[in-house]
């Protein structure tokens, strides 16, 4: 019997432990709900601004036309200024058409920021060839969307590697426009 004496003493004096903290906490209750309370109202405009989505649409794809490689190697520039291609190299020669990359840019009349890969490769049957981008605009610039429309150039700098494997050779160039 002396052992459920003291496991009900130990449960009393829980019990009595338990019953004083929310003998406490029910005075702070009464306490709180004693001060009178003062309801007030305030108000606030809500603006959404809603644009158009940006669109695009290539005028012209890049393309470098055709490259006749040698042993040394070098490299093929698009003026993204105007209509201009400089081989550089020991031999190098380029012929056939080329063109630079134009993008025309719509949405609503509003600031826009673009940027674009600083690198992008060409794969084809050989070592994969360096392209580094170039533009009429400098990369991350904030421009205006002036009438809703814009067109913007992109020529680049593409690196022949030495004793580079005749074929045709493909890649992706990516460009981002966003509203700021």
């Amino acid at each position: 019997m002396a052992g459920t004496n003291s496991e009900a003493t130990r449960t009393m004096k829980t019990i009595n432990r338990r019953n004083g903290t929310w003998a406490a906490l029910a005075g702070l209750g009464t306490c709180v709900a004693a001060t009178p309370a003062h309801a007030g109202s305030a108000s606030a405009t809500s603006v959404a601004k809603v644009q158009e989505s940006i669109q695009f649409a290539l005028l012209l794809d890049m393309d470098f036309g055709t490259i006749l490689a040698n042993a040394a190697g070098g490299t093929v520039t698009l003026d993204a200024a105007g209509p201009n291609r400089t081989c550089s190299g020991p031999g190098l020669v380029c012929i056939d058409t080329f063109s630079r990359s134009r993008l025309e840019i719509t949405g609503a009349d509003a600031m826009v920021r673009v940027s674009w890969d600083p690198v992008f490769t060409l794969t084809g049957p050989g070592t994969a060839i360096p392209v580094q981008p170039t533009s009429t605009v400098a990369q991350n610039s904030l421009l205006h969307l002036s009438g809703g429309i814009m067109t913007v150039d992109f020529g680049a700098v593409l690196t022949v590697n030495p004793n580079q494997t005749p074929g045709t050779y493909n890649g992706v160039f990516s460009v981002n426009v966003n509203y700021e």
